[in-house]
């Protein structure tokens, strides 16, 4: 349901709004996608894991991690703050600041619905995007109709109001099975150290950080070297690829279970890798095939005329196709490293592929523009399905 309403409103707002404002728009997403993994620490992890474990100690972990978030908060706007009073080039506070409110929202959220999950409440979360999913269907209703002119200064306040009634359904939800919780509510051990709790926390803020930056990066720094304008047609077209995510994301869930349950048979753990790579494999290519012949026909049933004057577009879907394709492949093998208990390794590529992403994209976007960003995204995919392929063939799937 999350997914389902975050894609809507994107594909909707890059529908009716204009290209400048949805391109800074994007930006400021991006951003606040950015500063909320810097404030939530991997909360989002530890939450489900710790609470479920620990169930006696489940209000330590989440007003911990509260205040935790909070915290950084305060560093993150004090440092926006300064950056601003010593170099007021460098950033438009008001996008920074905008990014970070909406960050804090979303990130005590998501501790709110990470502690229900903890409890085995899924269906918690639920109930709180499908109210979501309705504010976000009478936006685009309103955009529609013409009730609302699709400014950039009026979208950026109605989200943030649409986290806030969020946030504060949560925060109900919370309370009420506070209420409700006939278990032990001792909170003295919130007197802990603060200190050997960041510990804890560290390994799943690093790789929940780690995640953010390689999924935000490109548009960040397009952000900074191309006009809104054209960051708004990468997105825009980005958009129309991004529901193809749910299938790896579907096979990975599905693969790992498999494997795991059949991890000491070697032979038999390799036949059924084996088996989901090819099923991978089909399911990306076809899916490329369908983009590379009806490519014309899709970006018109998603967006009408409005890039018929654009001869890249159908090259930047290409590219954008290709990179989910790589995306196939690398999450398969990806599970497999996982099934290993190799997770360490998946760290380290990650670490270095935000390295590739980086210097791969201001590189050819400063050289090609947004053909260049796009080409930067499918070699960063690139990179960590060879790291992945090379890693697994010699060191996991030999006999």
């Amino acid at each position: 349901m999350n997914f389902v309403s975050r894609w809507l409103v994107n594909y909707g707002l890059a529908r009716f709004m204009s290209l400048s404002d949805f391109g800074r728009f994007s930006f400021i997403i991006s951003l606040a996608n950015l500063f909320k993994s810097i404030m939530s620490f991997g909360g989002q992890l530890f939450l489900i894991y710790k609470v479920s474990k620990e169930k006696e100690l489940k209000y330590y972990y989440y007003l911990k991690s509260a205040f935790l978030s909070v915290v950084i908060a305060f560093f993150l706007a004090a440092v926006l703050f300064f950056m601003n009073l010593f170099d007021q080039t460098i950033i438009n506070i008001n996008h920074f600041l905008f990014a970070a409110l909406l960050a804090s929202f979303m990130v005590l959220i998501q501790n709110t619905y990470s502690f229900f999950k903890g409890t085995g409440l899924f269906d918690k979360e639920a109930k709180g995007y499908i109210i979501y999913l309705l504010l976000v269907v009478c936006l685009l209703l309103c955009l529609n109709f013409n009730l609302l002119a699709p400014m950039l200064v009026n979208i950026i306040g109605l989200v943030l109001l649409m986290h806030f009634i969020l946030f504060v359904f949560s925060s109900f939800q919370l309370y009420k099975y506070y209420k409700k919780d006939e278990a032990d509510k001792e909170i003295e051990n919130l007197k802990k150290n603060m200190k050997s709790f960041i510990k804890e926390r560290a390994p799943y803020g690093l790789h929940e950080l780690q995640s953010a930056l390689y999924l935000n990066a490109i548009i960040i720094i397009m952000g900074f070297l191309v006009k809104d304008e054209d960051l708004a047609i990468y997105r825009s077209i980005q958009i129309i690829i991004v529901p193809v995510s749910i299938f790896p994301m579907i096979f990975s869930q599905v693969l790992l279970k498999q494997l795991s349950e059949n991890i000491e048979n070697r032979e038999y753990f390799n036949q059924l890798f084996r088996k989901f790579l090819l099923v991978a494999l089909f399911t990306g290519f076809m899916l490329f095939m369908l983009f590379y012949f009806q490519g014309d026909l899709i970006v018109k049933m998603f967006y009408g005329n409005k890039f018929i004057d654009l001869d890249y577009i159908n090259e930047l879907l290409l590219i954008f196709a290709s990179t989910y394709l790589f995306r196939f492949v690398s999450a398969n093998y990806g599970v497999l490293i996982t099934a290993r208990d190799k997770q360490n390794i998946r760290v380290y590529a990650t670490g270095a592929l935000i390295v590739v992403t980086i210097v791969s994209t201001i590189l050819l976007t400063k050289s090609m523009g947004i053909i260049g960003a796009a080409y930067a995204n499918a070699i960063s995919y690139l990179f960590i399905m060879l790291v992945y392929v090379i890693y697994s063939e010699i060191n996991l799937l030999r006999n």
